[in-house]
């Protein structure tokens, strides 16, 4: 299989868009997955809130969600 330049150079810029976003303290890999679960409503498969009301997740989209923040916290300090 091979890849035209046109595809190449859509991956490489990409890729390096992605990198110049990437968030503080994440990998790129795991800024895509904060950026994608960040823009998901925080709600479980049943439509009611995903948190309870004490600030704790209810689910394990949230909870990795939660996760990703947090490691994400300490360098902005």
């Amino acid at each position: 299989m091979s890849h035209s330049p046109r595809r190449t150079c859509s991956v490489i810029v990409l890729s390096d868009r992605l990198s110049q976003k990437r968030l503080p303290g994440l990998t790129v890999e795991e800024t895509i997955e904060f950026n994608l679960l960040d823009a998901t409503p925080p709600f479980d498969e049943r439509g009611n809130l995903a948190w309870w009301f004490e600030g704790q997740p209810t689910n394990d989209s949230e909870r990795r969600w939660l996760e990703l923040y947090c490691k994400m916290m300490p360098s902005k300090r």
